[in-house]
């Protein structure tokens, strides 16, 4: 956030500011699901750009080998459906989605991955 604030190239930005409606693969209906992040920024080459971004554990992401706990699993499960809904959602309105892990904002912590 604090990035967001003090970039120059970053336009406007805000938190949770929109909901998706997706299926829920547990729960077997509708929900809402609400991302963290929207930003419009200009790149360098002057387009003015706007992303979606997702902040996730990147062992809830799919990025991660080995032995998941019985909730991470169901949390990738559920993830998914929510950014299916999330990215055709963006796809039409001509903007990004992207999910960012923990491993993206501190790559020396990196470990498992596939």
């Amino acid at each position: 956030m604090q990035m967001c604030d003090t970039n120059p190239n970053i336009l406007r930005w805000g938190s949770e500011e929109f909901r998706v409606k997706y299926f829920h693969p547990i729960k077997q209906k509708v929900c809402e699901y609400i991302p963290d992040f929207i930003i419009k920024y200009q790149n360098s080459k002057g387009e003015v750009l706007t992303e979606v971004i997702e902040i996730k554990p990147a062992k809830q992401s799919g990025l991660v080998r080995g032995n998941l706990s019985t909730y991470d699993k169901v949390q990738l499960v559920i993830n998914n459906a929510k950014w299916t809904a999330a990215k055709a959602l963006c796809d039409n309105a001509g903007i990004k989605f992207r999910v960012v892990t923990d491993h993206d904002m501190f790559p020396s912590r990196k470990k498992n991955l596939k």
